[in-house]
């Protein structure tokens, strides 16, 4: 068991006598002691995001984004205390190694109560020294010293909280619905971090689309040459004397790729996985998700769903908790049924599961 930090604790102790592992007697305790109490360290903030995000997990206690961009610049936060102040908060304080300060800015309480244990505010992120992102993925944090004070300076509660640098995976947990980092050239050159859902919205400054860098979660400019053609992900740069079309019908997306001349690259097919289904989309077109010629489908009734892929679609794997303006999002937009599917040794009937693909008519993700 812990001691709460901050707290004042005593301790008794008592003597027993025992007759085969059964309590016989109680003696009597001894006397409190220390007779004043101690105290175990000092009170500390605990930092969490505010209900209101709805970001779950308590992994995210004690730590916060670290890009500037993240809810048009602020944090919102919920700071309680370990222990209760004697007096009202007044500020809460973070501080950077190079001395640099951001103070919290409250929320108005709407009944008017001073707080001594629990307080919401926001944390103005433009305020911190920058926290650049990796070249290539991985995370990276540094620490931020917390000091709560009371209306007369004095420090009620200090601590630490880690920020943590833009990332693929840092966006999965801090922006829900943008698994994507986008590493965006801004005008003046200044690069520009960003969470997205899909790499179609991280355009660049000369408007050209942003594109998936390697195996990564990272989106940016197109790397390749006018000789060169661009297929997403890990092949990177096409060149050869085949044409264009063919590079990327041959050497992109199992063959399911197509060649976009307008944004020079080779258009990936979307690719959703969702319990016992796995629907494979070429890029422009329209698929109605229906179970594996080995399985059945056991959930009937309303209308299919559909998957739509962009005609320039640049991410092969999409998961269901993509964001707005993904295949998966598409779908659910239709309100059509998802199906359920089993395999066919089950009951033995395997029939109508033909998948039907159409030409995209306009309709892009």
């Amino acid at each position: 068991w812990g001691l709460r930090a901050g707290a004042q604790h005593t301790f008794q102790l008592q003597a027993l006598t025992t007759d085969e592992g059964k309590v016989k007697a109680q003696l009597a305790r001894t006397n409190p002691f220390p007779s004043t109490g101690f105290r175990v360290g000092a009170p500390m903030p605990i930092v969490r995001p505010h209900p209101d995000l709805k970001l779950p997990g308590a992994f995210l206690y004690n730590r916060m984004p670290g890009w500037r961009s993240y809810m048009a610049g602020y944090y919102h936060i919920e700071v309680t205390l370990s222990e209760r102040s004697p007096s009202a908060i007044a500020s809460v304080h973070f501080a950077a190694d190079d001395g640099t300060r951001a103070a919290c800015e409250f929320y108005v309480r709407a009944d008017g109560a001073a707080a001594t244990t629990q307080i919401g505010c926001k944390v103005p992120l433009q305020k911190l020294p920058a926290l650049s992102a990796l070249a290539l993925g991985g995370a990276r944090v540094d620490r931020l010293a917390v000091e709560v004070r009371d209306a007369n300076g004095e420090v009620v509660a200090s601590g630490h909280v880690e920020r943590e640098a833009i990332s693929g995976e840092a966006c999965e947990k801090w922006e829900v619905g943008k698994e994507l980092m986008c590493l965006q050239q801004g005008s003046g050159g200044r690069e520009l971090q960003k969470c997205v859902g899909r790499c179609e919205d991280c355009a660049q400054a000369n408007g050209e689309a942003g594109f998936l860098i390697g195996e990564t979660s990272e989106c940016g400019s197109n790397p390749c040459s006018s000789d060169e053609v661009y297929c997403p992900g890990v092949v990177g740069c096409l060149a050869g004397a085949e044409a264009k079309e063919e590079l990327c019908a041959t050497h992109c997306g199992d063959g399911l790729a197509k060649y976009v001349a307008s944004e020079n690259l080779c258009a990936l097919p979307c690719e959703v996985a969702t319990a016992g289904l796995s629907t494979v989309v070429p890029p422009g077109s329209i698929v109605a998700l229906t179970c594996p010629a080995s399985e059945v489908q056991t959930n009937h009734g309303g209308e299919a769903a559909y998957l739509s892929c962009p005609e320039a679609n640049t991410q092969r794997y999409y998961s269901t908790s993509s964001g707005a303006g993904s295949p998966w999002w598409e779908a659910a937009r239709r309100n059509g049924t998802v199906p359920e599917c089993r395999s066919c040794s089950a009951d033995g009937d395997c029939s109508s599961n033909a998948v039907s693909v159409q030409p995209n008519a306009g309709q892009t993700a």
